[in-house]
């Protein structure tokens, strides 16, 4: 039997149903802990519903842990089992809800997810994989879009290995290839790749430095562009 010993009827939860990686889109849906048996969580119907369609989908039920004067958001994966139209709430009302059953232990989760970037030739952050060097279009901390010359066979759903260097410090970074398209060559250039791409266990330094330098950018991206803004309307 999982420990559930942070999941207790009446407390909130907001249920991750799917997560595009390569849209950095999320879907979640709040719901409340009707009760905890054995494996299983019975939950409050969400808005829209989990119905009849997501039996056998992998979801994540998240909820928040007070540590330390601070709020972190813990999850734990499952799948939905059963929907139940006439959950008896108490002895005079019943209510929709479906169950998940979970598996495995919770860790930490992000419902947010990742902001992007589009670093400059200048910014310091560059990214390299099997031996040359990307084009990045835009980076989180959760992957990134980059280019290249075609002349790499690299495959969707493959993994990897890669230097990211923010700065002057250089990390070995693993990646999945999320998608790739190309731009087929012209008379005047030669042809280009382009590469989604995730991220893959970043460490915990990896991800702050990584996220301290995207913040970075995006305050000089922001200066340059009410710099343009002040310069238009004083012409």
């Amino acid at each position: 039997m999982v420990e559930f010993s942070q999941l207790r009827p009446g407390a909130k939860a907001d249920v991750v149903i799917a997560v595009d990686y390569i849209k950095e889109k999320i879907d979640v849906r709040r719901s409340l802990i009707y009760d905890v048996i054995d494996d299983n969580i019975i939950l409050s119907q969400t808005s829209p519903p989990v119905s009849s369609h997501y039996v056998g989908t992998r979801v994540v039920v998240t909820y928040l842990v007070r540590k330390d004067n601070e709020y972190i958001r813990y999850g734990y994966e499952g799948t939905v089992a059963e929907i139940i139209r006439n959950y008896r709430l108490t002895s005079s009302e019943k209510v929709s809800a479906f169950v998940v059953r979970i598996k495995g232990y919770p860790a930490r989760f992000n419902v947010r997810m990742h902001f992007r970037v589009r670093p400059g030739s200048a910014s310091g952050l560059t990214l390299t994989i099997s031996g040359e060097k990307m084009a990045i279009i835009d980076i989180s901390i959760g992957g990134a879009k980059v280019t290249h010359r075609m002349n790499m066979n690299i495959e969707t759903k493959t993994r990897v290995r890669g230097i990211l260097c923010i700065d002057s410090d250089e990390y070995t970074v693993e990646a999945l290839v999320l998608r790739k398209w190309r731009q087929e060559q012209s008379k005047r250039r030669q042809g280009i790749e382009y590469l989604a791409i995730r991220f893959m266990y970043l460490s915990s330094a990896v991800e702050n430095h990584l996220a301290k330098k995207i913040r970075e950018i995006e305050r000089e991206n922001r200066s340059k562009e009410l710099g343009l803004t002040a310069r238009d309307s004083s012409d």
